[in-house]
């Protein structure tokens, strides 16, 4: 009676609650559900009525917590509420857990006295009216079922083939990836180390171009090069076009081999053999033998003579840089000199002309 006469005496604890709140006094709100959950707690440790009632007592206790806890957050203690919501989890699962073991043990004793009459009265197993209590009151608390660990939900025992599947990481039989370069499609190569088909066509050009470069030496030759040799490699190019400096009007070219090697390709061996005795120096100076181990390492074109520069006027140069460039050059009033003194010279003789005219035909 005691129990029964104190759960009636707070049947609306929530609302009174709502009503300090706000009224503005949130410490007497939590003074309150302090005290009702020491006495819930307190409720629930020497009960021993059935388990309905330790199941309500045990949500009015989650609920109780929950509504401090939110309390406690509005005031800033949220380490305080964080606990309070722990503990407000755990309470409710246990009286979840509790009211679901009672209502199956109940309902599997009744199964078993009814087992032998089952057909007589009409009441199967799955009619059972504490089955129908059971799935009523997990639809009621559909909420805290979907609150539960999983564990509790789907067992390992009842479901064993699930505990034996395994997840595998597939595994890819190739090289390893490296570096920064970029892998192709569908692969785990890298571009630069996949290999071509066309290995004889490389091989067929390469030949060609071999072929080309031994036609342009035997179509230029070798005696009109100088080989300038064993030198300093901090000298440059102005440098050594100085030491031919008197050849300049005949021409020539400067063509580097490695750093203490150079070439000076002249128009005609007359010509390098002239700069070769007249040039004096500290490095070797030599005419380009047409056996000369040095042909290995330099190409056809290196043997080219320097050819002559077209001639060509100050705005054909003008023209060409601009073009070049990018430019536009500005238009100019009527072109160069020339074009106008060429107008200016026949409009004088259409000037001569008609007076030669008139003075033919005279007045009349």
């Amino acid at each position: 009676m005691e129990e029964k006469r104190e759960n009636e005496d707070e049947p609306n604890w929530s609302e009174r609650v709502e009503d300090l709140v706000a009224s503005g006094d949130v410490t007497a709100a939590i003074s309150f559900l302090e005290s009702l959950t020491t006495s819930l707690q307190s409720r629930i440790g020497s009960s021993s009525s059935s388990s309905s009632s330790s199941t309500e007592l045990g949500l009015q206790l989650a609920a109780a917590l929950t509504q401090l806890a939110n309390l406690y957050s509005s005031q800033g203690l949220s380490l305080k509420s964080d606990e309070l919501l722990t503990r407000s989890s755990l309470v409710k699962q246990r009286a979840l857990d509790h009211d679901l073991a009672s209502s199956r043990g109940s309902c599997d004793a009744e199964n078993q006295t009814k087992t032998s009459d089952s057909n007589v009265d009409g009441c199967s197993s799955s009619e059972c009216p504490l089955n129908s209590t059971k799935d009523d009151a997990s639809d009621d608390d559909w909420e805290a079922l979907a609150d539960r660990e999983p564990n509790t939900l789907l067992s390992v025992d009842e479901l064993p083939q699930i505990s034996k599947l395994s997840v595998e990481e597939p595994k890819f039989e190739g090289p390893k990836r490296r570096g920064r370069g970029n892998f192709t499609y569908n692969k785990d190569v890298m571009y630069s180390e996949s290999r071509f088909e066309d290995s004889g066509d490389n091989d067929m050009s390469r030949g060609g171009l071999e072929k080309t470069d031994e036609s342009l030496k035997a179509k230029y030759g070798t005696r009109h090069v100088l080989v300038l040799a064993d030198f300093s490699p901090n000298l440059r190019t102005t440098d050594l076009e100085r030491l031919f400096v008197d050849f300049k009007d005949s021409g020539f070219l400067i063509r580097w081999v490695n750093d203490t090697t150079a070439l000076a390709v002249f128009k005609t061996p007359s010509t390098a053999q002239e700069a070769c005795k007249s040039v004096q120096c500290s490095f070797t100076i030599r005419v380009l033998d047409d056996h000369d181990s040095l042909l290995g390492s330099i190409s056809g074109k290196d043997l080219e003579p320097p050819s002559q520069r077209p001639k060509t006027s100050a705005r054909t140069a003008q023209r060409l840089i601009a073009h070049s460039m990018g430019l536009k050059l500005p238009a100019s009033g009527f072109g160069s000199k020339e074009l106008r003194d060429q107008e200016a010279a026949r409009k004088s003789r259409i000037v001569s002309r008609q007076k030669q005219r008139d003075d033919a035909w005279g007045d009349d």
